[in-house]
């Protein structure tokens, strides 16, 4: 992005190419995609892996990502990003195969989208409630067109990645209620702060940041948070729980009688989910952190890919999962990647879960491969993996 800004300080007429475009550089973040979205065809970044919070903007902006490559090009040329295949300068044969693939793309979405009207109902007759996670505006305005029945995941952090300091309630309240706005009268479940280490503002830079706001900072976006999902079905969840003291500690500061969710993502919730299950009002769990912390991976792993929610010691931490909300009385919904992840979607039925909160852009799909699932067969298949 540097070298983009020198170029139109330059005056360099590549610096600013009209249509779409595949961004690339050494590390992308999710503000540099967001910035080019409505003209953004691709990306290409040499660090980075499928759980970076960059890989997660990209599948819910519905463009490819491919990490560990640092094409030398000039700004403005030609290329094709096909799957994990970047051309640069393609021949006249290479673009024409990739405009007919892009065409083909575009019948597929066009199949799913016309089962929007269709319910998510397994072959035997078992409802899923599909969810979207949202970001912004324009997210919450496709989820809604593409037939959700709310937000199961509203991240609340993008906004503030460049801020220089902990926001107030008006910030909150200004980023949020656009967010809002289009979910009015459908499920709203907003997440509190969740900065980390590929996601962190310049003001924890070089800090020791464990994941928890400052009461004051909390208590501020909660306020904010209250008031702009008055609207809404709201609840709230908290990101990255260790202990049910952590929920209740967070729950005094709820200014309204809001549903107060956990998120399970770490491998102390999974020991402490009855606990946690007992103090929240709903458990959501996101896949992403919960596969990194019970298989020792870094986020940034490339072996950190949706599909490692089918290993064994994470399936058996959802339905364990699943299992403690049952026993609570408390719904358990999916946010992470793998409620979007073909494989891992039949195992995450078969263990019980009945709640899926999904990219806007994936909604179609996920409903489509639902209605074809059996839930006795996905339950052998889960069995296999978790006895």
């Amino acid at each position: 992005m540097g070298r983009r800004v020198v170029a139109v300080l330059r005056g360099d007429p590549a610096a600013t190419v009209d249509g779409p475009v595949v961004l690339a550089g050494h590390e992308l973040g999710a503000d540099d995609l967001l910035e080019v979205a409505d003209d953004l065809a691709g990306a290409v970044s040499q660090l980075g892996g499928p759980n970076a919070h960059v890989a997660i903007v990209a599948r819910a902006l519905g463009v490819p990502l491919l990490f560990g490559v640092t094409p030398e090009a000039a700004d403005g040329v030609p290329a094709v990003l096909d799957g994990d295949t970047l051309i640069v300068e393609p021949t006249p044969e290479q673009e024409r195969a990739a405009r007919t693939a892009v065409r083909a793309a575009a019948r597929r979405r066009a199949a799913l989208a016309a089962g929007r009207t269709l319910p998510a109902v397994t072959r035997d007759g078992h409802t899923v409630t599909l969810l979207a996670n949202v970001a912004t505006a324009e997210e919450s305005r496709a989820a809604v067109a593409a037939g959700a029945e709310g937000a199961g995941l509203v991240r609340t952090e993008l906004p503030f990645l460049t801020a220089r300091g902990w926001p107030g309630e008006a910030a909150h309240a200004a980023a949020l209620g656009p967010v809002l706005g289009p979910l009015a009268g459908l499920v709203a479940t907003v997440r509190t702060l969740d900065f980390a280490p590929d996601k962190l503002p310049p003001f924890l830079r070089g800090q020791a940041y464990a994941g928890e706001p400052p009461r004051d900072a909390l208590a501020a976006q909660l306020r904010a948070v209250a008031a702009a999902g008055a609207g809404t079905r709201l609840r709230v969840m908290l990101p990255m729980v260790r202990s049910a003291a952590q929920v209740e500690r967070a729950r005094e500061l709820l200014p309204a009688a809001v549903p107060f969710g956990a998120m399970v993502e770490t491998g102390a919730a999974v020991e402490a989910v009855d606990e946690i299950a007992a103090a929240a009002d709903f458990l959501s769990i996101g896949t992403n952190d919960l596969t990194a912390s019970l298989l020792g991976l870094g986020r940034l792993d490339p072996a950190l890919t949706p599909a490692r929610a089918a290993d064994p010691p994470v399936l058996r931490a959802i339905a364990a999962t699943v299992a403690a909300g049952r026993r609570h009385g408390r719904p358990v919904s999916v946010c992470g990647d793998a409620a979007a992840d073909p494989h891992a979607i039949p195992l995450l039925v078969g263990v019980g879960c009945r709640i899926l909160s999904v990219a806007p852009s994936a909604l179609d799909a996920v409903r489509a491969q639902l209605r074809e699932l059996d839930t006795a067969e996905c339950a052998g298949a889960a069995a296999r993996i978790v006895s």
